[in-house]
């Protein structure tokens, strides 16, 4: 085995490790710019027949470092308490001269988002189920803990200059799950949202903003997740498993990608949100359907759940119908020197994404009545998530991939031997994609917001 020179790969797996690391930046914030930050829920993502278990952390770590020249932090969130590293995050902005908010972990988002890019990576834990996470990691991470952070990270995305967001496999579920949540928690606190709406804009917005909480919650209660057989998984965004549940087999394999197809289920939706996703996704592009339009394209998939796709399709309606709301408010809160407003509106509305589009679905070969046929296996193989600055007017995304790119066809863990010899070749399509990926997150897109002074 060849000698190479250290990569630029450091690991925090304690509250120490992170001070440590928050006190070498110093004061200069551009230096966290230079970082690729990996989000580790756990220690492995899985176990191959071939290759064993999988960190797939460190074959992204690698790639990230040798191919694409970051400096690397995997940030092993499983061995810690996310209020403490908050608390540190939190005394860091202090120390730049920057708002830290109250919340320790938003402290921790907001910082976290001004690096290069941020990664959440994959583990054996099932979103669903908070006795998974205990099992692994029951002095640590808690599943509520690691949905609270993306949230959190979910939130920032909205502010000037953040670093994009890749999520994959439990962050791609766990990132669904969030958005979920925080639409939960502006249905419960959407009294209190509404008497700010009236005393900034008056009763019209007002009116508006509790007509769409309601159908919001009306839809929310009647919404429903099935298998591909028909039989019930969850009913209303209150049961653990309307986001995430068991998908009808594991994929443990290589598979094929290919764009979304909406299936049946889609169709039993009230019909306002089927068409409100039909104009989303004819309007943004999410990258992934964009490259195996042109060509088919195999991932590696070792899961064994799945995110909900009408569930999906409905967060994507209700964001669109929030996002009218607060395009009207933050043209209200120019005006306006209501500071608590502000705070209270920017956090429950305007920090909600606008949109969010499934773009791919994994199919397998079935034979069907004597003759091959495709079967979408994983409906929601990856989406695009989609903000709005509402200062400069500009639309970005963050990507989540339930696949993963970093792992090879042979569903082992990699080398840099791997990386610096002709063994590369079975990643190329997953650096293409990583690559794209970083690059498609940076990229804005321009809006012109319809005159909404009438």
């Amino acid at each position: 085995m060849k000698s190479y020179p250290a990569l630029p790969i450091s690991t925090i797996a304690s509250e120490d490790d992170f001070s440590d690391f928050l006190t070498s930046l110093g004061g200069e914030v551009q230096k966290l710019r230079e970082y690729a930050i990996i989000l580790k829920p756990d220690q492995v993502v899985g176990r191959t027949p071939v290759g064993g278990e999988i960190d797939a952390a460190q074959n992204l770590a690698y790639i990230l470092a040798e191919v694409l020249h970051f400096k690397v932090l995997l940030l092993d969130i499983y061995r810690f308490d996310t209020q403490i590293i908050g608390a540190l995050a939190a005394e860091q902005l202090n120390r730049l001269g920057l708002y830290a908010p109250p919340n320790p972990v938003d402290s921790l988002a907001k910082l976290l988002r001004m690096s290069g890019v941020i990664f959440g990576e994959g583990g054996r834990q099932s979103i669903y189920d908070p006795a998974s996470f205990e099992a692994l990691w029951s002095d640590e991470l808690s599943r509520d803990d690691f949905i609270c952070l993306l949230a959190a990270l979910s939130r920032e995305r909205p502010v000037t200059h953040t670093a994009p967001g890749i999520y994959i496999c439990l962050s791609h579920q766990g990132m669904a799950e969030a958005q979920l949540e925080n639409i939960k928690s502006l249905v419960e606190c959407a009294d209190e949202v509404e008497l700010y709406i009236r005393k900034l804009s008056g009763s019209q917005l007002a009116d508006q903003f509790r007509q769409a909480v309601s159908l919001i919650s009306e839809y929310g209660m009647e919404l429903v997740a099935k298998d591909d057989y028909g039989n019930h998984i969850a009913k209303s965004i209150y049961d653990a498993k309307i986001m995430v549940h068991e998908n009808e087999y594991p994929e443990i394999r290589q598979t094929l990608l290919r764009p979304y197809l909406p299936s049946s289920h889609v169709f039993e939706l009230p019909d306002e949100i089927y068409t409100v996703y039909k104009a989303t996704s004819g309007t943004y592009s999410g990258l992934v359907e964009d490259i195996i339009s042109s060509r088919d394209m195999l991932v590696s998939m070792i899961h064994s759940d799945e995110v909900e796709e009408c569930s999906v399709l409905y967060l994507n309606w209700v964001f669109q119908q929030l996002w009218r709301i607060g395009r009207r408010i933050a043209e209200k809160l120019k005006h306006s020197p209501d500071l608590e407003a502000l705070s209270v509106l920017e956090n429950d509305i305007m920090s909600l994404p606008i949109g969010i589009e499934i773009t791919s679905s994994t199919y397998y070969t079935d034979l069907e009545e004597g003759s091959l046929t495709e079967v979408a296996l994983t409906d929601v193989a990856s989406t695009a998530i989609y903000y709005y600055e509402y200062q400069t007017g500009l639309i970005k995304r963050d990507l989540t991939f339930q696949f993963h790119p970093e792992i090879g066809k042979s569903l082992r863990m990699i080398s840099r031997e791997d990386i610096r010899t002709t063994r590369i070749p079975e990643l190329e399509d997953g650096i293409r994609l990583i690559m794209s990926a970083i690059d498609t997150g940076n990229m804005v897109i321009g809006y012109h917001p319809p005159d909404t002074s009438r």
